[in-house]
C-alpha cells in the first residue's frame, strides 16, 4: 500500500484535478503532503515501534493508512483529499519501520535472507505495479478506485499480521517521551523535504511567481523562495536535534535516536549507499514514465505496462536471492544487484529515441528489476545486520528516512537535470541553419516548453501544445521543429538516466569501500542481540531468548 499510493496519484491526478475541479496548487500538495508527511515521520515512529510494540505499530498504520484511503477516495473537494494524503503519510511511516523491525527482529541465520529477499521482491514489484494499477483503475473504472483498493489489501494484511507475527518490543531502553527530540526530527526531516520537493516548483532562490502560497498560507517575502529558508531552518533544527539527542543520552533520559548507531559501519556506510542507490534510480524510475507518455505518446495504460516488466524482473530474482544470499552473503548480493542496475540504466538510455518501443525496453527493464530485486533487499539486511534488536524500530526508521532523502533529491535534482538538458538542448537545435530560429526565439520556445506548457511562435502568437510539439502529432510548424524537439527529449531524459547510474555507481563503490564488516564486529553484533527480553504474551512465536541470543554458527551467517 505505501508503495503503490506514492505512485499511483501521479497516473490518477488528470481524473480527480477534472473532477474535482482543482486549482494547480491543490494539485501540487495532494502529490506532494504523502512523501512530506511520510518522511518527517519515519525515525519518530521506528522508535514508537521499540517503545510500544512492533506489532501494535504495524496494525495502527495499516488502520490509519486504510481509513485515510476511504477519506480521500470518498472526497469532494481537494482540501479533503489533501487531508487524506497527510493522513496515509502518518500510517505509511508507521508500517514501513514497523515491517523492516519484525522482519529484523523475527528472522535470523538463513531465513534472514530469505525474509529481506521477499521483503525486496515486494518493493520492486509494487513500486512497478503502481502506474500500472493506477492507469488501469482510472481508465476503466474511476480515480476513486486508486485508494479504495488499499481496503481488501489492509484487511488481508491486519489478519495475516495479526495471527502470525509476534509481539516484541523493547523493554531495556529508558522508558519515556522525547518530546523534544520527536519535535526537531519530524520538523527537521520535514522542511529538508518540503525544500528538495518544491525547489522546481516554488524556485530553488528567487521566488517563482509573484503570488506564492504554501497551502492556505501566503508567503509574505517577495525577495525570496520559500525554499532556501526552508534548507536554513531544517539545519538548524537538526543540528539542535543531534545536540539534544547526545545530552539526553549522556544524561540517561529517553531518547527518539541512538547516535550510538554511526558508530556501527554496516548502519553508517549503508545509510549513504542507500541515499545514493535511491537518488540515481530516480535517474530511470522518475524520467521513464515521462518519456513514455509525454515523447512516445503513450497511453497511461500503455506506460504502466512498460514500467511492469520491472516487476517481472524484481519477481524473477525472488526465488533465487535468498539462496545466493546464503551461498556468497548479502553484501554481494548488493553489489551484484546494483551492477545490473547500472548496466541496465546505460543501455535504456541508449534506446531513447523518437522511434523507440516497447519491445526495445523490456529486455533491459527486466534487469533492472532483477538489480532492484536482489540490490534493494539485502542492501537494508546488511544495513541492519549489526544493529541491536532492542533498537531495530528506530534504525529502520533512520535507514528509510535516508532512502526517503535520496528520493527526494532524485526528484528535484534529476527533475531539473532532465528539464533544464531538454532546454538546452532544444534551444541549440532550434538555432541550426536549418531551422532558422534567432537565439530569442528559440530560448522563448524551449523555456515556454520547459516552464509553462505551452509555446508562443514568432509574430503570430499562436500556441502550441508542448506534449504535441515534442511527440509530432502538430504538423502545423514544420517537421524541422518537431525533428528538433523530439531528439532534444530523447537527449535529455537519456542524460538524466545516465546521471542517475553513475549515483548508483557511487553505491556500488560505497559497499566496497566503507561497507566491508571489520573482523572485530563479529562478536560484538551478537552481543548486541542480547537486549530484548521475551515478550510474556507472545506464546506461538519464539521466545525472544532464542531470538535475541543466536548461535555463534546463527551469528557467522
Amino acid at each position: 500500500m505505501v508503495m503503490i499510493d506514492a505512485t499511483i496519484v501521479n497516473v490518477a491526478i488528470p481524473q480527480v484535478s477534472a473532477d474535482l475541479n482543482l486549482v494547480p496548487t491543490d494539485i501540487q500538495w495532494i502529490n506532494s503532503i504523502y512523501a512530506l508527511v511520510f518522511a518527517s515521520l519515519l525515525i519518530t515512529m521506528g522508535k514508537l515501534g521499540d517503545t510500544l510494540g512492533r506489532r501494535l505499530l504495524f496494525l495502527s498504520g495499516v488502520s490509519i493508512f486504510v481509513l485515510a484511503s476511504i477519506i480521500a477516495a470518498t472526497a469532494h473537494s481537494g482540501e479533503v483529499v489533501i487531508i487524506g494524503r497527510a493522513i496515509q503519510g502518518v500510517g505509511g511511516a508507521m508500517m514501513i519501520t514497523a515491517s523492516l523491525s519484525l522482519l529484523n527482529t523475527m528472522f535470523r541465520g538463513k531465513d534472514r535472507a530469505i525474509a529481506f529477499a521477499i521483503w525486496g521482491a515486494t518493493v520492486g514489484t509494487v513500486a512497478a505495479l503502481g502506474p500500472l494499477l493506477g492507469g488501469f483503475l482510472t481508465s476503466e473504472y474511476s480515480w476513486r478506485w486508486a485508494f479504495l483498493i488499499n481496503v481488501p489489501i489492509a484487511i488481508i494484511s491486519i489478519l495475516g499480521v495479526a495471527f502470525l507475527a509476534p509481539e516484541s518490543k523493547d523493554t531495556l531502553s529508558k522508558r519515556g517521551l522525547d518530546l523534544p527530540g520527536v519535535l526537531l526530527s519530524a520538523f527537521g526531516l520535514g522542511a529538508l523535504v518540503f525544500g528538495l520537493i518544491e525547489g522546481q516548483s516554488y524556485g530553488w532562490w528567487a521566488p517563482r511567481g509573484s503570488d506564492i502560497a504554501i497551502g492556505p498560507f501566503a508567503w509574505p517575502i517577495n525577495a525570496i523562495s520559500p525554499v532556501p529558508v526552508a534548507f536554513a531552518l531544517s539545519a538548524i533544527l537538526l543540528f539542535v536535534f543531534v545536540r539534544v539527542e547526545a545530552t539526553r543520552a549522556a544524561e540517561g533520559q529517553a531518547i527518539t535516536l541512538d547516535l550510538a548507531l554511526f558508530k556501527i559501519r554496516s548502519f553508517a556506510w549503508g545509510n549513504l549507499v542507500g541515499l545514493c542507490i535511491m537518488f540515481g534510480e530516480f535517474g530511470l524510475i522518475l524520467t521513464l514514465p515521462i518519456y513514455l507518455q509525454n515523447g512516445l505518446g503513450f497511453t497511461a495504460l500503455k506506460a504502466g505496462a512498460t514500467t511492469a516488466f520491472i516487476m517481472l524482473g524484481a519477481l524473477m530474482v525472488a526465488p533465487a536471492s535468498g539462496k545466493l544470499t546464503q551461498m556468497r552473503g548479502p553484501l554481494a548480493v548488493v553489489r551484484i544487484g546494483l551492477i545490473l542496475e547500472v548496466i541496465a540504466m546505460i543501455r535504456i538510455g541508449s534506446i531513447y529515441s523518437p522511434s523507440a518501443t516497447q519491445l526495445q525496453f523490456a529486455p533491459w527493464l527486466i534487469l533492472f528489476g532483477a538489480g532492484v530485486g536482489l540490490g534493494t533487499a539485502q542492501l537494508v539486511n546488511v544495513v541492519l545486520r549489526d544493529v541491536p534488536i532492542s533498537e531495530s524500530g528506530q534504525a529502520s526508521g533512520t535507514q528509510s528516512t535516508s532512502r526517503q532523502i535520496g528520493t527526494a533529491l532524485g526528484v528535484a535534482i534529476l527533475g531539473a537535470v532532465l528539464w533544464t538538458t531538454l532546454g538546452t538542448s532544444l534551444t541549440s537545435a532550434l538555432e541550426a541553419p536549418d531551422v532558422g530560429f534567432s537565439h530569442q526565439e528559440a530560448t522563448a520556445i524551449s523555456d515556454d516548453v520547459v516552464r509553462r506548457g505551452g509555446v508562443t511562435i514568432n509574430a503570430n502568437s499562436e500556441t502550441i501544445d508542448p506534449t504535441q510539439l515534442i511527440t509530432g502529432r502538430d504538423a502545423r510548424y514544420g517537421i524541422k521543429i518537431q525533428t528538433a524537439a523530439e531528439s532534444s527529449f530523447a537527449k535529455a531524459t537519456a542524460y538524466a538516466t545516465y546521471v542517475g547510474a553513475g549515483f548508483v555507481a557511487i553505491g556500488v563503490l560505497g559497499t566496497i569501500v566503507g561497507m566491508r564488516r571489520r573482523e572485530d564486529e563479529q562478536d560484538h553484533s551478537g552481543e548486541q542481540n542480547v537486549a530484548v527480553e521475551p515478550e510474556p504474551n507472545a506464546q506461538t512465536a519464539p521466545t525472544q531468548e532464542s531470538t535475541a541470543a543466536p548461535t555463534s554458527e546463527k551469528i557467522i551467517n
